[in-house]
């Protein structure tokens, strides 16, 4: 192996690692936590992931709503996409690896926008969230 290879093969162990960190977060949320939108609590932390949990599932939730849970799966596809495509790396398109990124960015944005319509509230948060308010 190569030493490119191994580094991208770290990426690959990182991304997974803080893929399921953060669904782990987002899946054992407590709105009673403190947070970013939760401050003076005394009580014991119920997340998953700690207080660092909290913060980032409170972040998340309140900018994303439902389409936070897209995330974790989001970091674990990209750690596969960059393992996989190890010979592509070095011949990057940088406008097309850009519209693939506002392309990403307009999908988030239309995913929270038509969840803030048809779902109902997530805890205290809109189910779109704040992103498209």
């Amino acid at each position: 192996m190569t030493g490119v290879q191994r580094l991208l093969e770290a990426g690959l162990l990182i991304s997974g690692a803080l893929a399921i960190f953060l669904f782990l977060a987002l899946v054992s949320f407590n709105p009673a936590d403190p947070s970013w939108s939760q401050t003076g609590f005394e009580g014991s932390i119920n997340n998953a992931g700690g207080a660092v949990g909290a913060w980032l599932a409170d972040v998340l939730l309140f900018s994303f709503g439902f389409v936070a849970y897209l995330v974790p799966f989001a970091f674990a596809g990209l750690g596969y996409m960059l393992f996989r495509k190890t010979h592509q790396l070095l011949e990057l398109d940088y406008l097309a690896v850009s519209l693939r990124l506002v392309g990403a960015m307009l999908t988030l944005i239309g995913a929270a926008a038509l969840s803030s319509i048809n779902f109902d509230d997530i805890y205290y948060f809109s189910a779109g969230a704040y992103l498209v308010t």
